[in-house]
């Protein structure tokens, strides 16, 4: 990444609070560290449009979609908890956490000089992306705690459903004259769950299944009579 077009990896020592619009990024899907996908470069302060989606349990067919505003220059963690988070996942996620430690240690450690050559590794990816990804799953993980520990009071069984959502390095683009895209600012984070699944059942004797349902923030289930 780089002003004039020139597209590289950005890097933690290029890391600031503004990108002026000069600058041209690649969008990125990573999968554990790993690039999965890739689409054409695009200016700092583009406004893609992406959506996410799953089938709905009733019909197959049918998708259950949601829109979501991306900004170029935005830097996202995409979380999936299909039937909960995965215990293998967690501890990778955690010993590459480990390793950034570890490497931020050594390069506050070392004379400064050095510290090019000690971050030169350490990308955006590594930093923000895996401090992103795991407050995102450790918001699935502690809900889906919450479901188990309501479990014998409601006399239900509470287990996680299809879920996922974006937490975002939020990027605000600034605009000349509302139309014209100079640069954006980095103002905060925006956490966006949009699908938070769970397939309740009764625990009451002789009760059919309850049908699978989508939870709203702030809901919860209730006993069924």
């Amino acid at each position: 990444m780089a002003p004039g077009g020139k597209l590289t990896e950005l890097r933690i020592t290029e890391v600031t609070l503004k990108k002026p619009a000069s600058l041209r990024l690649k969008p990125q899907l990573r999968v554990e560290g790993q690039v999965q996908a890739e689409g054409p470069g695009m200016s700092v302060g583009s406004e893609p449009v992406g959506a996410g989606a799953f089938t709905t349990y009733a019909r197959l067919n049918d998708w259950d979609e949601t829109a979501e505003a991306l900004v170029a220059g935005q830097q996202s963690a995409l979380g999936l908890s299909l039937q909960g988070i995965s215990a293998a996942q967690l501890q990778t996620l955690k010993t590459r956490m480990d390793q950034t430690k570890t490497t931020l240690e050594r390069a506050q450690a070392a004379p400064e000089s050095q510290r090019p050559e000690i971050l030169k590794d350490l990308t955006g990816d590594r930093l923000t992306g895996d401090l992103l990804t795991a407050t995102l799953w450790g918001y699935f993980a502690h809900h889906a705690v919450l479901g188990a520990l309501s479990q014998p009071q409601a006399r239900m069984i509470d287990r996680p459903g299809l879920s996922y959502g974006l937490f975002h390095l939020h990027a605000q683009p600034i605009k000349l004259y509302g139309t014209i895209t100079t640069r954006v600012e980095f103002q905060g984070l925006n956490m966006d769950i949009g699908h938070l699944g769970a397939k309740p059942t009764t625990r009451k004797p002789g009760s059919p299944t309850t049908a699978c349902a989508v939870k709203g923030l702030g809901e919860s289930y209730f006993p069924i009579p």
